[in-house]
C-alpha cells in the first residue's frame, strides 16, 4: 500500500483513503459534485513528520496536478476552470472579499516536475517530488 510506504508522511487529515474510495471520490470530481480543490498544506519538515504529525505540503503542486489531469483526458478544461477560479470567486465574493483577475499560462506539450530545486515550500520536500506532469506552466 502507498500509505505503509509513504509512512508518515502520508499522515494527513483527511487520511490517504483506499482505492475504492478513491474511485468514488473520482466519480463525483469527473461529475462536478466536489465544487473545490484545496491543498493540505501543512509544510512539516522532514524532521517533523518523523513524529506522526498530521499535513503535508501542497499548495505548489495542486494546479499542476490538475492540469495534468485535464491534459490527460480525466476531467474536462470547464471543471478544471470552476474549481480553481469560478467557484471560490462565488463563495469568497459571497463573503465579501473581490478577488482580482488571475491569469496563467500552461504549455500543454511541455512538461514540468518537481524536484529538490524547485519546491518553493520552506520545507523542501514533495509528495510529488519527481513524478512529471503533462503540461509546463509558464505564467502564474
Amino acid at each position: 500500500k502507498l500509505v505503509d510506504k509513504l509512512g508518515n508522511f502520508a499522515k494527513m487529515n483527511p487520511p490517504l483513503r483506499e482505492k475504492r474510495d478513491v474511485a468514488g471520490l473520482n466519480l463525483l470530481f469527473r461529475d462536478g459534485k466536489i465544487p473545490f480543490i484545496t491543498s493540505d498544506h501543512a509544510p512539516h519538515t522532514i524532521e517533523e513528520k518523523s513524529n506522526p504529525i498530521a499535513g503535508a505540503p501542497g499548495v505548489q503542486e495542486l494546479y499542476p496536478f490538475l492540469i495534468d489531469r485535464m491534459l490527460n483526458g480525466d476531467i474536462c478544461k470547464e471543471l478544471v476552470i470552476k474549481l480553481i477560479y469560478e467557484n471560490p470567486k462565488e463563495l469568497l465574493s459571497g463573503l465579501g472579499i473581490k478577488l482580482s483577475h488571475t491569469t496563467f499560462m500552461v504549455d500543454i506539450n511541455g512538461r514540468g516536475s518537481f524536484t529538490k530545486g524547485n519546491i518553493k515550500s520552506k520545507c523542501g520536500w514533495s509528495l510529488w517530488e519527481n513524478k512529471t506532469f503533462q503540461g509546463k506552466f509558464l505564467i502564474t
